[in-house]
């Protein structure tokens, strides 16, 4: 029986409903096998970049998924006054890593300076 057809399923008949949960668990195990895998190679890259072993593009990995995780290039937003310090401060986190790795000396050192940071 095709995935697809998985809702035409009748649910009385025993090899339908079989296949069906074995479609289901393959489905649940591909992703649970696929999120694992990008989980593994997530943190290979910050395992490899802080302990100064990195190999190449694993400094960019890292700071797209801080990017991500820090809501970096959006606003720390949140109704909820607890959750808006908590992203304010990631969003902050991530600026600062941001400013030291793209500014020019110069440009950081007039951002520091003037206190901005």
């Amino acid at each position: 029986m095709a995935e697809d057809s998985l809702e035409l399923a009748d649910p009385l008949d025993p090899f339908d409903v079989a296949t069906a949960h074995s479609v289901t668990r393959e489905k649940v195990e591909d992703e649970t096998a696929r999120t694992q895998a990008a989980l593994r190679a997530r943190q290979g890259a910050y395992i490899r970049l802080f302990s100064d072993r990195p190999i190449a593009g694993d400094a960019a990995f890292v700071l797209a998924d801080l990017r991500k995780f820090c809501r970096g290039g959006t606003t720390p937003w949140n109704e909820d006054a607890r959750v808006h310090a908590l992203l304010t401060g990631r969003n902050e986190v991530h600026m600062r890593i941001v400013q030291h790795t793209t500014m020019q000396f110069d440009e950081l050192w007039e951002l520091l300076s003037e206190g901005k940071t």
